[in-house]
């Protein structure tokens, strides 16, 4: 079953527990104010209504991700420790604090649909 991202911010994201971690002209910024609402989850929700089971991560966090491992070019390992460590990405996702995990597999087989 399908299930949207939730639209419910954290306190523990970067930019709000330190408002100066990231300078105010940085990619990320831009990325969560213009990006971010365009990716249309509807489009990719019957990749999960044929399988049955609800994704463990956001399909927006997911292709965002993929978005990023492509301009960088990163392996698959690459992109899950950089989504580790990389205040920016985790910035643009609206991802918290400890919460920036997500497995290799898990983006190829996005990735493979």
């Amino acid at each position: 079953m399908f299930k949207p991202t939730s639209p419910q911010l954290s306190l523990f994201e970067p930019n709000l527990m330190f408002p100066e971690i990231l300078p105010n002209s940085d990619w990320s910024f831009i990325y969560r104010e213009k990006i971010w609402p365009l990716i249309d989850e509807d489009k990719f929700k019957h990749f999960h209504q044929e399988e049955g089971v609800a994704p463990n991560k956001s399909i927006r966090l997911k292709l965002s991700l993929l978005v990023f491992m492509a301009l960088e070019k990163l392996t698959w390992r690459e992109a899950e420790r950089m989504y580790m460590t990389r205040i920016d990405w985790m910035n643009a996702t609206y991802t918290p604090f400890g919460q920036a995990f997500i497995d290799h597999t898990t983006l190829f087989k996005f990735y493979q649909l």
